[in-house]
């Protein structure tokens, strides 16, 4: 049985595909499966996926968009690895990320999650600028993602525990998926997409999983979806900016405890205010997020109740 099962999420990805796809082939680790699951592409995506000619790769089209929760999810739950390797389809890896990050995962067994660090460009590049070196999470319920934009030739990495692994390419151990899933989901799949690598990373924080960080561990991700930037969230599509609001609402009802709210509300309140208060003004279409948390408020509250019962951190 294949060690590692490698996911990747498409919906009309035809640009980037081939690329990742590569990278992932050509990994020095050759102990894995690796899974495309297309929502529904009505571009070239499927075509290009099918010119690969290798036998670990298997192609599942979905007859509608089930977003990045759905597709990982069916992925997850067809496979039996012992880890899990979630690739973005923009992502190109370099060929040790795999073997590097196996090893990583394997020094203890208390470690659910291995990130990786992310840049913009090559490494070689003396501009190069980091995307990602994991996430922390900051004290108005929004995780960060740990030096962003800055330099790589400016910023001294190593390997380190961190809150959260970025969702464009995190290994996950399976015993911790199966630990802090809810009724099988993995993802929580009110999200549909955006977030739920907070969601994730929060969740296995709470039940004792640790995160690592390891630099060693490189891929190159362009990141172009930045919506805390208003002058960039202006230009998003109006479905994924009610996703962004509606799944920050719903990050905060599950999984922030009432202790560390006690100590923090003041910042996420002033946070969820602000964003009220702007969407008001600016972008009424987002008012459907809070729509939708009123419909599902028990479902939200019944998950909440399982995390919080079983939580060991806050």
């Amino acid at each position: 049985m294949e060690k590692l099962v490698a996911s990747i999420v498409t919906w009309n990805s035809e640009k980037t595909i081939a690329d990742c796809i590569s990278s992932v082939l050509a990994q020095s680790y050759k102990n894995f499966l690796l899974v495309v699951v297309d929502n529904n592409s009505h571009d070239k995506t499927c075509h290009i996926v099918q010119q690969f000619n290798d036998p670990r790769l298997t192609l599942y089209r979905k007859k509608e968009n089930t977003g990045f929760c759905g597709g990982h999810n069916f992925a997850i739950s067809n496979t039996t690895s012992q880890y899990v390797l979630l690739v973005n389809p923009d992502i190109i890896m370099k060929p040790d990320y795999i073997e590097r990050a196996i090893h990583t995962i394997e020094t203890d067994s208390k470690i659910g999650t291995v990130g990786g660090l992310l840049v913009q460009s090559d490494v070689s590049d003396p501009e190069c600028i980091i995307d990602s070196a994991g996430m922390e999470m900051k004290r108005s319920g929004i995780m960060r993602l740990i030096n962003h934009g800055k330099k790589l030739s400016e910023v001294k990495l190593r390997t380190s525990n961190v809150f959260g692994a970025d969702g464009a390419l995190p290994m996950y151990r399976r015993s911790m998926i199966k630990d802090i899933s809810y009724q099988g989901e993995f993802f929580d799949e009110m999200f549909f997409a955006h977030k739920e690598d907070w969601d994730v990373s929060w969740r296995a924080h709470l039940y004792g999983w640790t995160t690592v960080f390891n630099p060693s561990c490189v891929a190159i991700h362009p990141r172009h979806f930045k919506p805390q930037s208003i002058k960039v969230r202006t230009n998003i599509n109006r479905e994924i900016k009610v996703h962004a609001v509606k799944n920050q609402l719903i990050l905060l009802l599950k999984n922030k405890s009432l202790p560390s709210f006690m100590i923090d509300g003041i910042f996420i309140l002033f946070r969820q205010w602000m964003i009220l208060f702007y969407i008001l003004l600016f972008e009424r279409s987002s008012l459907k997020a809070y729509q939708f948390v009123f419909r599902n408020f028990k479902l939200v509250m019944a998950k909440r109740k399982v995390i919080q019962s079983r939580r060991v951190n806050n």
